[in-house]
């Protein structure tokens, strides 16, 4: 029988901000700059689009972008559910259904992505958008939840 050799995973790489790399694998901390920069450009847009752009307000673009960039992941987060509850037991022992935590992440980054657009005197409804964009699908799910 061959001994068993313990074997040590290379060091992490870092690669760019967020972004670490192991034996040409990516892994994303908690967001991809690309996606940003790409939300960050509709943005941009669409508040030139109504005439009220300027350097200052980068700033404000920039949290819009990682606002909704974070709606995204908790909306991908709550997709991937199979039950809205979890099983919480409390100090009695006691086991109860509440809510999954999920949702409130979720709802709290829709909220932050609405105040986000708002300061910049955007709505969802006046940003211009492409067929297949994500900030168009942001705005139907929306709508379905709003509808039911």
């Amino acid at each position: 029988m061959e001994a068993a050799r313990r074997v040590t995973p290379p060091a992490l790489v870092f690669t760019r901000a967020g972004c670490f790399s192991r034996r040409g694998v990516r892994m994303f901390l908690c967001y991809d700059m690309d996606e940003i920069k790409k939300i960050e450009q509709k943005i941009r847009k669409a508040v030139k689009n109504q005439g009220n752009y300027s350097k200052d307000l980068e700033l404000c673009i920039t949290m819009a972008a990682g606002s909704f960039r974070a709606f995204m992941l908790a909306l991908h987060d709550v997709g991937q559910l199979s039950e809205t509850f979890v099983s919480e037991v409390s100090r009695e022992g006691n086991v109860r259904l509440v809510p999954h935590p999920a949702f409130r992440v979720l709802k709290d980054a829709q909220e932050m992505v609405r105040r986000s657009l708002r300061e910049l005197g955007l709505t969802l409804g006046t940003l211009s958008t492409d067929e297949d964009d994500p900030f168009d699908r942001m705005i139907k799910d929306v709508e379905e939840v709003d509808s039911e």
